[in-house]
């Protein structure tokens, strides 16, 4: 049986974030919203917030904006520190689509 050394933890399994990665800057908020002709969450950027239980989006790939329920069709976005999180219980904010972007970026 091999032995497991710490060097293959550090190779292949600690997530460090890719030289060209471009962070998401902390005097925004940002959001996961579905998109329905993706299947898939998208981030979105905040863009009205007067409301506590909706909140106004524009998504960043495709431009469009929209009205989404809070915690129900948007979900915030973790802050950079934590993608790649070993242990997804960590996560700021818990949502299916926090969970998803964190394996994806990990693996």
């Amino acid at each position: 049986m091999a032995r497991v050394q710490l060097d293959d933890f550090q190779t292949y399994l600690k997530y460090r974030p890719p030289e060209h990665a471009q962070f998401r800057t902390a005097d925004k908020k940002y959001y996961w919203v579905w998109d329905e002709e993706t299947k898939n969450y998208v981030m979105g950027e905040a863009i009205d917030e007067s409301d506590p239980l909706y909140v106004g989006v524009r998504l960043l790939e495709s431009g469009k904006e929209e009205v989404y329920e809070i915690n129900k069709q948007a979900f915030e976005v973790n802050p950079p520190s934590m993608d790649g999180s070993d242990d997804c219980a960590q996560l700021t904010y818990l949502s299916e689509a926090s969970v998803l972007h964190n394996i994806k970026i990990r693996y």
